[in-house]
């Protein structure tokens, strides 16, 4: 079967007419599109979101309070 037979085929049994149905000219097409609905799916979505100290990092939990200070001014 050739690619235009199974479009063929794929359209006459109705598959094609579905909005979850996609059909590509090639592979890299078909992942391209794959990634980008990956990535989308994969969003969080946040509403709000609150800063968090550096002391709350496992990596400045041994920091003096002045010692943070200093690094939170710099970054």
């Amino acid at each position: 079967m050739t690619g235009k037979d199974i479009k063929n085929y794929i359209n006459h049994v109705g598959i094609l007419n579905s909005e979850v149905t996609h059909l590509f000219d090639d592979l890299l097409d078909a992942l391209e599109w794959v990634e980008n609905e990956t990535i989308n799916n994969s969003r969080l979505k946040i509403e709000h979101a609150e800063d968090l100290s550096l002391n709350q990092f496992e990596l400045f939990k041994n920091l003096q309070p002045n010692e943070i200070q200093i690094i939170e001014t710099i970054i």
